[in-house]
């Protein structure tokens, strides 16, 4: 911390919000015990991390969302600007273990460069845990929890719509697809470490095809040793990225999956080979062909 920084503690809601409009760079907040924001984001208000400020977590300390505003939308309570940190905190969303129909939910928000989130355990948000927007490029998700991300049609844990991201060493189960990019032009994610499952799963990795052309899924993608467990596939690709040589899916361990053609599937574009992976404990070379490129 430089010499003119703060340290705030908040031990309940109205200290939490008071303490985090005051927040500059260089400051923490530390919250204490479990804060309410569900009243707060009836109201369309919550914590924003300004740049270079951070929010941690004492002693388990937890933010609960239970309930969405009118309108159905519930927006992230926390939001990190850019070299934002947000670390140590539960975040509790409105969408239970089993929710598939119910409000939609974003936890936290990564809305600037090298903004990050670590140390975490997030659960019940039904779009996705953790959205990845703006222009938060190189941002970071690291040693974080995710459980319960059921939205029919949506439910991610993370979701990566902006710039260059790392996601390493997490543990996700219980929901849609762990891992998925929009697709869209500079969009690119690494993700290494991290433990998939077992609950079932659609697919553990996803890129979908650009919104707007279809024709591109994203920059670039680098999943390596990560464990998947209960995925009916291991990856989805909406179609080639835009810089396929920069691609890899490479080291991951499949305990369940025995089938090399079985791992990616691809919706549109040329073949790609995109390396090694342990397959029900033998070494198979993985593949992504689209199904109309296909012998």
């Amino acid at each position: 911390m430089g010499s003119g920084s703060k340290t705030f503690v908040a031990r309940n809601t109205t200290q939490a919000l008071a303490h985090a409009k005051a927040l500059r760079e260089g400051d923490t907040l530390y919250l204490l015990g479990a804060i309410d924001l569900t009243g707060a984001i009836q109201r369309g208000d919550g914590i924003t991390v300004p740049p270079g400020a951070t929010l941690a977590g004492i002693d388990g300390a937890t933010i609960i969302c239970e309930k969405a505003p009118p309108d159905g939308r519930c927006h992230a309570p926390v939001v990190a600007l850019a070299d934002a940190v947000v670390r140590g905190l539960t975040i509790i969303g409105p969408n239970g273990e089993e929710a598939v129909d119910g409000p939609l939910a974003w936890g936290v928000g990564l809305n600037g460069p090298r903004a990050t989130i670590m140390d975490c355990r997030l659960s019940g948000w039904s779009v996705s845990a953790v959205a990845v927007t703006g222009n938060a490029d190189q941002a970071v998700i690291r040693r974080c929890w995710i459980r319960d991300c059921r939205k029919s049609g949506h439910g991610y844990g993370v979701q990566v719509d902006a710039g260059e991201v790392l996601i390493a060493d997490c543990d996700f189960d219980r929901m849609r697809r762990p891992i998925a990019c929009t697709g869209r032009a500079g969009r690119s994610y690494t993700a290494v470490g991290n433990r998939i499952g077992p609950t079932r799963s659609l697919d553990a990795f996803d890129v979908h095809a650009d919104p707007v052309s279809g024709e591109f899924a994203g920059e670039w993608f680098r999943i390596t040793r990560n464990r998947i467990e209960g995925t009916n596939w291991g990856m989805h690709i909406g179609a080639v990225p835009r810089q396929p040589e920069l691609c890899a899916f490479a080291w991951n361990n499949m305990p369940e999956l025995s089938d090399p053609k079985a791992v990616v599937r691809q919706a549109a574009g040329k073949r790609m080979v995109l390396g090694k992976n342990w397959l029900g404990g033998k070494l198979s070379t993985i593949t992504a062909t689209a199904p109309e490129a296909r012998p």
